[in-house]
């Protein structure tokens, strides 16, 4: 019964279309053709355009998220490059070993020494070299504040001192440092690169 329903709809629907104008079924006919294509394309788009574009998008952001690492790697390989030199520099290492007296008169050699080193590494904000006891010196290009008085919290440097000289990467050195913006004078966060300088010799 159903059948029959369908074939005579279709009849009068194809008999419709017959005593239309030619004009008319034309027109109908490529309304009829235009929408094919637009259900193939609307098709072809759901089930491999987008697919392919979202596999590209997804590459497109693993390239890079790949390439960004590499450089913060060789970044952070050239910080401790340079961390490396400041370590074992004549003027860093008479400053730290020295008394009150050599202190006094090391302390411009060493101040140049890190300007020296800044200047051969670009992209540095500042350099600071810390006493235990929370005398320091530092070469910057921005106006930067330190709280020397956090290096005697051991919550703090619990970390640092358990790297032995090895790095530790934080933002603002959980507290250490404040950097001021050059425009508005606002502090803004900067990437800290930390290590304990131990005695070469010892």
């Amino acid at each position: 019964m159903e059948k029959q329903k369908t074939r005579q709809k279709g009849e009068r629907l194809f008999y419709r279309f017959s005593s239309l104008q030619l004009g008319k079924k034309i027109r109908y006919l490529f309304l009829f053709i235009i929408g094919i294509y637009l259900v193939f394309f609307v098709l072809l788009y759901t089930f491999f355009v987008r697919n392919n574009l979202s596999e590209y998008a997804s590459q497109k952001n693993l390239n890079t998220l790949t390439s960004v690492s590499g450089n913060f790697t060789s970044e952070m390989d050239r910080i401790s490059d340079m961390s490396l030199l400041t370590m074992s520099n004549d003027a860093v290492v008479t400053y730290l070993d020295g008394g009150a007296d050599s202190k006094t008169r090391s302390t411009k050699d060493t101040v140049n020494a890190l300007y020296d080193m800044m200047n051969v590494f670009e992209g540095i904000s500042s350099i600071y070299v810390f006493q235990t006891d929370g005398e320091y010196v530092s070469s910057a290009r921005n106006v930067t504040f330190a709280s020397p008085g956090l290096l005697e919290s051991s919550q703090w440097n619990n970390e640092l001192n358990k790297m032995a000289g090895g790095f530790v990467l934080t933002i603002n050195g959980n507290g250490l440092f404040l950097l001021k913006n050059d425009v508005d004078g606002n502090p803004r966060d900067v990437i800290t690169f930390m290590r304990v300088i131990n005695d070469l010799n010892t």
